[in-house]
């Protein structure tokens, strides 16, 4: 492995750990987040140190402005299986867009996604370093993102949403989004737990993962 990314969830937290790690073993880091609010997602990635403090100043305006990117849930949320009604700032979220925080980043910053809202938002725009991300547990939505590939000519790159190292730790990531989220195994909502297929595949399992791409 000659190279490294980490990009955790709304957070840059463990960045510092990760480059020294990284550093010590001969494997170059490559530093980054995924942005996520509850309809979009993107990945960024630092070309350099530039890059990477765009990215948190990205990160800080998206926490700040999308109170509920990563809510924190209760159990009376989900009492009969239903949302609570006081939710206050959940309608604001959802009217909210991701793309316009994207669209002022330098070419110091890569931007991966799969969020077609986004590719389109940033193809009109013609918007540089914008690649659009083909996920195998997401090929259900492949034929609109190939669509915006014969649209906006994008360069196209196939990632797995990596959350876990091996696929038996899918049950301890979802116990920890369990944790994280505030909510039981039993109430956290889909949207919080990975598909089974996103661990850090070698290339062998990952060839056997991605089903045949249509040039």
């Amino acid at each position: 492995m000659e190279a490294l990314a980490l990009t955790d969830t709304n957070s840059v937290a463990g960045v510092i750990e990760f480059y020294k790690e990284c550093k010590a073993i001969g494997v170059k880091p490559i530093l980054g987040v995924e942005l996520k609010t509850s309809r979009d997602r993107a990945v960024l990635l630092a070309k350099n140190w530039r890059g990477y403090r765009e990215i948190c100043e990205v990160l800080t305006r998206v926490l700040d402005e999308i109170p509920q990117t990563k809510p924190k849930l209760t159990v009376e949320d989900y009492l009969d299986g239903k949302r609570s009604k006081e939710q206050p700032n959940e309608k604001r979220d959802e009217e909210r867009e991701l793309a316009p925080y994207l669209e002022k980043l330098s070419e110091n910053v890569i931007i991966l996604t799969s969020t077609p809202r986004i590719l389109y938002y940033l193809g009109e725009r013609k918007k540089r370093d914008l690649y659009i991300e083909l996920i195998p547990s997401e090929y259900e939505q492949w034929k609109v993102l190939r669509e915006i590939y014969r649209g906006y000519k994008l360069p196209v790159v196939v990632t797995n949403n990596v959350h876990f190292a091996q696929p038996e730790a899918h049950k301890l990531h979802t116990l920890l989004r369990a944790i994280g989220s505030n909510t039981t195994m039993n109430t956290l909502p889909a949207s919080e737990i990975a598909d089974t297929t996103n661990f850090l595949a070698s290339e062998e399992e990952f060839k056997k993962l991605v089903p045949r791409v249509d040039q």
